[in-house]
């Protein structure tokens, strides 16, 4: 049966719950590559982060918000790259996840607390709220009443035309061509991740503005920057 298409959500804020039926965390070590991927994530997609629990053995939850940015790219992004890493015999998240819009802040601070379990563990975001740890999570954002707006705007897709008049600008401020980048590929490599943080379109339109480099190209190089940043 075909997948329902994930309805828009009414705010840019979400609680996401992503369980799986097998073991998710086998040990710390996990819990930490975990972390990785989310902070490599939250800096490719710009998303903010308000709590994260990893302490259920069956599955993970976090608080982001978007900031207009599609959710589910979001979310394949950190469980795509986790379950490589796991390589895992059978499927490790054969259920999508499920997520939950917070509307208003008193949503968000109930939300976080449900979350936030009172442990003094890294794999919890309660120490960043109660022992203001701070150390290598610094993809985390503390989030106090009053300190954030609630938006339900979202970041319009941009057609192929679009994106490749956004490429050709951005070739043109950094004073190069797209020739250049062909014979230098590290460089080529860093403009594809640079552009792919700016602008609100897909890895096939971008691998298109560059010279027509497919989709898989595209994510294997933005793959390949992620693990060597």
């Amino acid at each position: 049966m075909a997948r329902v298409a994930r309805s828009k959500h009414s705010s840019s804020i979400v609680s996401i719950v992503q369980k799986t039926d097998v073991q998710c965390f086998r040990d710390d070590h996990d819990r930490n590559t975990f972390i990785d991927i989310l902070q490599k994530a939250q800096s490719t997609y710009q998303f903010q982060c308000y709590a994260f629990c990893l302490l259920n053995d069956h599955a993970f939850r976090l608080i982001i918000d978007t900031k207009g940015r599609n959710i589910s790219k979001i979310m394949q992004s950190i469980t795509i790259t986790y379950a490589m890493y796991r390589q895992a015999k059978t499927k490790l998240f054969p259920q999508r996840f499920k997520s939950k819009p917070l509307l208003n802040q008193e949503d968000v601070l109930n939300e976080i607390g449900n979350i936030n379990q009172k442990t003094h563990t890294r794999y919890n975001s309660y120490c960043i709220y109660h022992e203001k740890l701070s150390s290598d999570l610094d993809f985390m954002s503390l989030i106090l009443p009053h300190s954030f707006k609630i938006t339900t705007e979202t970041v319009p897709s941009m057609n192929d035309e679009e994106v490749i008049a956004k490429v050709h600008d951005y070739l043109q401020r950094n004073q190069c061509s797209l020739a250049d980048l062909k014979r230098d590929k590290l460089k080529r490599n860093r403009c594809l991740l640079e552009l792919r943080r700016e602008l609100p379109c897909s890895l096939k339109q971008l691998g298109i503005a560059f010279g027509g480099l497919s989709e898989s190209t595209v994510s294997k190089i933005l793959k390949q920057i992620e693990q060597t940043d």
